[in-house]
């Protein structure tokens, strides 16, 4: 169906394939610095989120979602992983 032919065209569009790399890589490295101005340290990271451990992280995710941020609360250690917004 549609679904395959798109895939299939993305896997032999090479260029693309380099571009969407960059793109994410550059993506992910601007989430870190903005955690990063706010006092949040990312732990680890993908091209396609952020992973924080942070002593307060429930309040943390409560005070994001407030603002309309939302997060993934791990409990095991206290973090959160955060993905690209979605202009990335």
């Amino acid at each position: 169906g549609p679904a395959r032919w798109a895939v299939q065209q993305a896997l032999a569009d090479t260029p693309w394939q380099v571009q969407a790399r960059a793109r994410l890589h550059a993506a992910s490295q601007r989430l870190a610095q903005l955690l990063h101005a706010h006092a949040i340290v990312p732990t680890a990271g993908t091209a396609f989120f952020q992973w924080c451990q942070h002593d307060d992280a429930a309040a943390l995710h409560v005070v994001l979602a407030q603002r309309g941020i939302l997060t993934r609360l791990f409990d095991t250690p206290n973090s959160l992983r955060l993905g690209l917004p979605p202009d990335a």
